[in-house]
């Protein structure tokens, strides 16, 4: 007989649980603290500790809080000696220069330097290993992990086990080697014929599965980890989309389609975005592009368009830069767009795949009622990391707080799922025109930065809200460690707007905006939980 699906926990815990837990958590510090708010709830509180050490098995906090756990198990030794670690003296002031000064290259090569420099029983081995872990997940260059910080954890670990499977298990995912993943993923779920507690291995071996067409497998892992784990609520979502066949979903837009896109002097970027949206465009769309005074190549971009799409294609020349907030107004207003219902805007920067405009479709069949659609964007050289994904707000004593649990470590497939949200990245968005005629963007966000936050945040504030489409990957050419480093007037001008955010929408509307936001999550978590239930009856062989 199956074992039945726990319940969902979420409306049983207190509020300092709830509202992280609902959104979803990662990281080994978010879920180390939440293990300490935890106290009352040992069996939660345990397992946020053995959570924390599978998001960073070289952490010496994570591997302490994990070791009364992991007795017994091969992992105890390697816990044990990580617990043990003590941050170095040598180079820790100049590494966290490289931190403050966000010089990943820099950062890489520091690290690359001091493991080289490391024995495998110097006592400050772990804590460099536990950086070179964390920041070599998202770097771009490829197999870092491997040539540097590999060789090091086998020897500490006396050869081939289970914290080198993990290791190298993440590797493959990263290089797209879904079906060395899963090897190692098995490799890596048990020592010596017995299972070891962790569920890493197990949700990326789920991974694995789902990519080779071993659905079947890929969602009895699934299930499995989330017997284990209910408090995981993104593991809900995803493990619904995959018995459900949403995670494969496409479907035409129920309206004709305009895609919106603004440029300003980024030639090179714009025509490969082109390149990537001919393919998935669907063949009565129209798109309209602004060119904000370009000075470059440009115009030559947009007779190469305009000579494949004919009068499908609508481009507006203006001789200055008017601002993203004022160019997607401008583009809004032309009568070609505004006769369409539906408007994607689409950064200059931003490759679709061949399905895009399904995939939207599919959400706006299953959420019919959102507001904006959108993405996960992930970075174009690196894309297990994602830089947007669904958003969340919540009040914060020195203004708004968004949700950053998707930037905490690299995505291994936990965040390709449907659910709502607050709002969703401008990156690639889908609005409906009469929605936009009614209410479009703001000019005192100009020129750029948060207005399409700020829109999301006016429709939540009158009940709607933004739907994300996780299954939908756009890869963005601008890296997330670029956007970070913005400096000069541009820093000046994202702090200004985020002033200004803050001053459009004050503590009060975003609290009730919260607390909307959450139990939206709780009730769509509820209904994807009833939904699995029901195929589970139907279908005991995938129980």
């Amino acid at each position: 007989m199956r074992a039945p699906l726990p319940e969902p926990p979420f409306s049983r815990l207190p509020e300092s649980l709830r509202e992280p837990l609902l959104v979803g958590a990662a990281g080994a510090p978010r879920l180390l603290t939440l293990a300490a708010g935890a106290g009352s709830m040992p069996e939660l509180a345990a397992d946020l500790r053995l959570a924390a050490f599978e998001a960073a098995p070289c952490d010496a906090q994570a591997a302490a809080a994990a070791l009364p756990l992991l007795s017994g198990t091969p992992l105890a030794a390697w816990a044990g000696r990580c617990a043990a670690a003590r941050p170095p003296v040598k180079g820790l002031a100049y590494f966290q220069r490289l931190l403050e000064r966000r010089e990943g290259g820099k950062l890489l090569d520091f690290l690359a330097a001091r493991l080289e420099e490391t024995r495998k029983d110097d006592p400050g081995a772990p804590f460099w290993m536990a950086q070179a872990w964390h920041f070599g997940r998202f770097a771009a260059r490829a197999d870092w992990l491997g040539e540097v910080l590999a060789p090091l954890v086998a020897a500490a670990e006396g050869g081939a086990g289970p914290v080198s499977a993990l290791l190298a298990a993440e590797r493959a995912l990263a290089a797209g080697d879904f079906a060395a993943l899963a090897g190692l993923a098995a490799e890596a779920m048990t020592s010596g014929g017995r299972s070891l507690p962790w569920q890493r291995p197990r949700l990326l071996l789920a991974e694995a599965c789902l990519r080779l067409a071993r659905r079947e497998e890929g969602l009895g892992h699934l299930l499995a980890a989330l017997r284990a784990r209910p408090w995981e609520a993104r593991l809900w979502a995803k493990t619904h989309d995959a018995a459900t066949g949403f995670d494969q979903a496409v479907a035409a837009l129920p309206g004709p389609l305009a895609v919106c896109c603004y440029t300003w002097n980024k030639a090179d970027d714009l025509s490969a975005t082109l390149d990537a949206l001919l393919p998935a465009l669907p063949a009565d769309a129209l798109l309209a592009v602004l060119d904000n005074g370009s000075a470059d190549e440009t115009p030559n971009v947009l007779a190469r368009a305009a000579a494949a799409l004919g009068d499908r294609l609508v481009s507006v020349r203006l001789p200055v830069n008017v601002g993203a907030a004022a160019a997607r107004n401008w583009l809004a207003s032309l009568p070609e767009v505004r006769a369409r219902d539906f408007v994607c805007y689409l950064d200059d920067d931003a490759l679709l795949p061949p399905d895009a405009f399904g995939r939207l479709g599919a959400a706006v069949a299953a959420c019919p009622e959102a507001s904006t659609w959108g993405c996960r964007v992930v970075d174009a050289a690196a894309p297990h990391v994602v830089q947007h994904a669904d958003l969340h707000v919540a009040p914060d004593g020195e203004g708004l707080r968004f949700s950053t649990a998707h930037g905490q470590e690299p995505d291994w497939g936990g965040l390709a799922y449907l659910r709502p949200c607050v709002s969703v990245t401008g990156c690639c968005h889908l609005l409906r025109s009469s929605s936009l005629a009614a209410s479009g963007f703001d000019i005192r966000l100009s020129p750029s930065q948060f207005d399409d936050l700020e829109r999301d945040l006016r429709q939540a504030a009158a009940g709607g809200f933004s739907c994300y489409q996780g299954h939908l990957s756009v890869r963005h050419m601008k890296s997330a460690g670029t956007a970070a480093r913005l400096g000069g007037a541009a820093e000046a001008n994202a702090r200004g707007n985020r002033v200004k955010l803050e001053a459009l929408h004050p503590a009060e509307e975003i609290a009730r905006i919260r607390d909307a936001d959450l139990q939206r999550l709780e009730d769509d978590l509820a209904a994807k939980a009833a939904r699995l239930d029901a195929i589970l009856a139907e279908n005991g062989a995938i129980a």
